[in-house]
């Protein structure tokens, strides 16, 4: 097994680093961005990635760059379809 670990997902760093600082619910955002509750919600519990458009909403919310976003995703995207294609368990991995 390798020794890379696998990156949090963005969802765990958008909830953590940006939405319980600011004492921010999930309706709160998704209303301030425009989008539906349901769909921040998948991304917050880590079953949906952060899209490009997702990514610029974030950006312009939050001061950061769309980039920011799009790299925590293609990271974790990268690191995931190599341990699927290498057929390394990832549950062990995951921090």
């Amino acid at each position: 097994m390798s020794n890379v670990i696998i990156p949090k997902y963005p969802g765990e760093t958008l909830k953590t680093k940006f939405m319980e600082p600011r004492c921010l619910t999930i309706t709160e955002l998704a209303k301030g961005i425009g989008i539906t509750r349901s769909n921040l919600s998948l991304v917050i519990n880590n079953h949906t990635g952060i899209s490009p458009d997702l990514a610029i909403k974030l950006s312009q919310a939050f001061n950061t760059t769309a980039e920011y976003w799009t790299d925590l995703q293609t990271k974790l995207n990268y690191i995931l379809r190599k341990r699927k294609l290498t057929g390394e368990r990832l549950d062990a991995l995951i921090k």
